[in-house]
């Protein structure tokens, strides 16, 4: 296939032609959009089908048939650990300024930020729009915040250059993986102090699948009233005119909530539902 082997003995991108480089490339954009969108954490199996299914759209984009192979696999999967990580790491500055988590050298400081990050994480209260009342589930500024710097940052971005992953409305797995990135950042300040923690799958995987079942259920129970879909358009809406572009324009510790936190939602919904300027 024209590659070789870099100096650590792995396979490295920037040692094929230009051709297949671009090829690969392409496949790694779609790889990581559809680790986002469709499941962040594939077993061995469901990974290669998902970089095979990557492999062969890149191929119809550029008009080519290139053969796919175990070094081909090796270069789009290791993307999945990568986005990861981006959207941790894009999701640090944005915890930090939405709820005002800053270290403080007074005498009581450590103690009021470990209360105050332990409040936010007590039954997911930090995806309410209304920390204090539970009103406005997965309505919280952060959660909009955070799609828009992950995948609509500009024109250029994942969320608008590939677009079909991110067709009518934003998926409840993108909203989960979010949410959980969410989580971790807040984690690091539970002692009321500055920690690292890594968001790994061994640590975080069931912590998504959490929000995931706790998405699901608030989908389902509020299905007369479509409250989710409609969160999801608005999410969508909102991410593109933060990029510029219009829709058409796009391309191709409790986490399962009582029924108080569901009845709350839809009070609210019934009130006044979601406006384009919440």
């Amino acid at each position: 296939m024209g590659g070789g082997t870099g100096s650590c003995g792995r396979i490295c991108v920037s040692e094929f032609g230009p051709m297949l480089r671009s090829l690969i490339m392409l496949a790694q954009h779609l790889y990581r959009c559809k680790v986002m969108t469709e499941w962040p954490y594939p077993n061995d199996v469901e990974e290669q089908g998902m970089a095979m299914e990557a492999w062969t759209a890149a191929c119809k984009v550029k008009n080519v048939h290139m053969e796919f192979n175990e070094d081909i696999l090796k270069l789009i999967t290791t993307h999945a650990s990568q986005v990861h990580g981006e959207l941790k790491t894009k999701s640090r500055p944005l915890v930090t300024y939405e709820f005002g988590l800053h270290e403080s050298k007074g005498p009581n400081g450590v103690q009021e930020l470990r209360d105050k990050v332990k409040v936010l994480l007590n039954g997911s209260s930090y995806i309410f729009k209304d920390l204090v009342a539970r009103t406005g589930l997965y309505q919280h500024p952060i959660i909009q915040a955070l799609i828009n710097e992950m995948w609509f940052a500009n024109k250029n971005n994942e969320g608008v250059i590939h677009g079909e992953y991110f067709t009518l409305r934003i998926p409840l797995i993108t909203i989960a993986m979010v949410v959980t990135a969410i989580q971790c950042s807040l984690e690091e300040w539970q002692t009321g102090q500055k920690t690292d923690i890594q968001f790994t799958e061994t640590m975080y995987a069931l912590h998504f699948e959490n929000h995931l079942r706790a998405l699901e259920q608030f989908e389902r129970k509020m299905k007369d009233l479509k409250i989710m879909p409609k969160i999801q358009k608005k999410l969508l809406k909102k991410a593109c005119a933060y990029a510029k572009v219009d829709e058409k324009e796009q391309s191709g510790s409790r986490e399962v909530f009582e029924d108080a936190d569901l009845e709350a939602a839809r009070r609210k919904w019934e009130e006044g539902g979601v406006s384009d300027s919440d």
